[in-house]
């Protein structure tokens, strides 16, 4: 990122902070004040975060307050930990029948993230970047997502081709890639052969909320040497029960607040 950029993200954050329950609502002159900048800066900056939700002005005191945007987010957040914490016991499950990495992933967007990961206690075992964006269209937990969204949305996603590769194995054609996701769909888990990393094998199902709706993938990761396909699709039933165990468990949690009132 670069400097000027960087600098601007650190001013809108602490932007944000400068809000609390004792003051709620602020002016630009304080906000300036609290953060020693001038008023034209913190103007400019107030102007584009209230253009992404992140703050609201009222209009007839011309003062601030935090925006409706950071109320989705944190909902979103405190959803992401429910789920997190309801996953890891049925998680570690799988952990001990299965050997290997054991992992959690949800969307983001058009990417997807590792939420928390069982490392296997093997001497060479596979670990993933906790928080870190990836492409979803690669990758055992981005099939999982990616077969089960709206065909519109995986159109736009997969566009024309040739996607960007991860690896030699990754599926870069389009349409190999949707029969691939067809597949999917009729066995109810995603395998990838090194396809996001070079000897890394991995399984991984589809985690659905009371509507259907997939919100996460649970998966299991291996050294290719140890984790071949025919030992990938023993595990598949352990995780396809897995999955199920989940949603039934928390599927309550990942419901939209309005809509949890009237479950």
């Amino acid at each position: 990122m670069a400097g000027s950029a960087r600098s601007a993200v650190e001013r809108a954050v602490a932007i944000l902070e400068c809000f609390s329950r004792k003051e709620p609502v602020l002016g630009i002159k304080e906000i300036a004040q609290k953060l020693g900048l001038q008023k034209s800066t913190v103007h400019r900056l107030l102007t584009m975060m209230a253009g992404q939700g992140l703050i609201a002005r009222d209009v007839d005191s011309q003062r601030y307050r935090l925006g409706h945007k950071l109320i989705h987010l944190g909902q979103l957040s405190a959803r992401q930990y429910q789920l997190r914490d309801f996953a890891l016991p049925v998680m570690r499950r799988v952990w001990e029948k299965a050997g290997e990495t054991v992992t959690l992933s949800v969307r983001v967007g058009d990417q997807r993230m590792y939420l928390d990961q069982i490392e296997s206690l093997e001497e060479v075992r596979v670990t993933v970047d906790i928080g870190k964006p990836l492409p979803i269209y690669c990758g055992a937990g981005g099939k999982a997502f990616l077969a089960f969204m709206d065909p519109v949305e995986v159109d736009r996603i997969l566009g024309s081709g040739p996607l960007h590769p991860l690896t030699s194995a990754t599926i870069v054609e389009p349409a190999r890639l949707r029969e691939e996701l067809a597949a999917v769909r009729m066995h109810g888990y995603a395998m990838s052969l090194g396809e996001r990393v070079t000897g890394v094998h991995a399984i991984a199902v589809p985690l659905r909320n009371d509507t259907g709706q997939v919100v996460a993938a649970v998966g299991i990761s291996g050294p290719a040497s140890r984790l071949t396909a025919d030992r990938l699709a023993e595990r598949a039933p352990l995780l396809v029960q897995a999955a199920s165990e989940m949603s039934d468990t928390f599927g309550w949690a990942l419901l939209d607040p309005q809509r949890r009132g009237t479950a």
